[in-house]
């Protein structure tokens, strides 16, 4: 990999390089970043107070549960989910970070279903019910 680095912007690129031995792709990377910096004008604006959940992030899993609730899928066998609405099974995308992992987690929310040969299940997170 190939990457310039000005001398001002340095740590950018240690960031993107981190990132890329992660496997992360830097393009949801930069929009994670964009709609980050967005926050704390909406919430200004809404009147709502910013505040941090520190190293809680039951409390993200939980804002992910409640609005992707209609994602929601159930191991059923090695490596196979199924959908709790609709009963379509499903299977964790090679590329999700939760595949190969040695550990499979009872539920997952996911946010995009691709239709193959299989059906994959992308930008998955283990969640825990109750």
């Amino acid at each position: 990999m190939l990457l310039y680095r000005p001398q001002r912007k340095s740590h950018l690129g240690l960031d993107i390089i981190a990132q890329a031995k992660r496997g992360e792709k830097a393009d949801s990377v930069f929009k994670a970043r964009e709609v980050r910096s967005q926050l704390p004008d909406i919430l200004k604006t809404t009147k709502i107070p910013l505040t941090s959940c520190g190293p809680n992030w039951d409390i993200v899993r939980k804002a992910i549960c409640s609005a992707y609730f209609h994602n929601v899928a159930r191991l059923k066998g090695i490596g196979e989910y199924v959908n709790c609405r609709n009963g379509m099974p499903c299977h964790l995308h090679p590329d999700s970070a939760l595949y190969g992992l040695g550990y499979t987690s009872d539920y997952v929310v996911y946010h995009e279903l691709i239709l193959t040969t299989k059906e994959y299940i992308q930008c998955a997170t283990s969640v825990e019910p109750g």
